[in-house]
């Protein structure tokens, strides 16, 4: 299971350095090379990888209004596929997965950020 690690000056202690790390069907979130912060299991996803979406589905992250994250499907009931889906949409500029319409749709920027 994960481990500590050093970027510059801070250190971080890993929760997970795989999906496998985290409890069944949550996926570990892995900090780019260059961002500070840990590798976390992200609980309150709907998906791990593309085959946990059916056929034709994808497996996508996206920001939450709360300024969490998540890991969700993509299905045919989605209104937009990724941010310029939403252009026009006056302040809609983002497309998230809305948990109370269990879809991908045009919202408010989450402001999420990547650990």
């Amino acid at each position: 299971m994960g481990g500590a690690g050093c970027l510059g000056t801070s250190c971080s202690y890993d929760a997970c350095s795989q999906d496998g790390d985290c409890a069944s069907g949550v996926p570990c979130q892995c900090r780019s090379s260059s961002a500070k912060g840990a590798n976390t299991c992200v609980t309150g996803s709907g998906c791990r990888t593309d085959t946990d979406c059916g056929d034709n589905g994808f497996c996508s992250p996206s920001g939450a209004s709360n300024g969490s994250m998540g890991w969700f499907c993509h299905t045919a009931v989605d209104t937009c596929v990724e941010d310029a889906d939403c252009v026009g949409a006056g302040n809609q500029s983002e497309c998230s997965f809305d948990p109370a319409a269990m879809r991908w749709q045009c919202g408010q920027s989450t402001c999420s950020a990547e650990p």
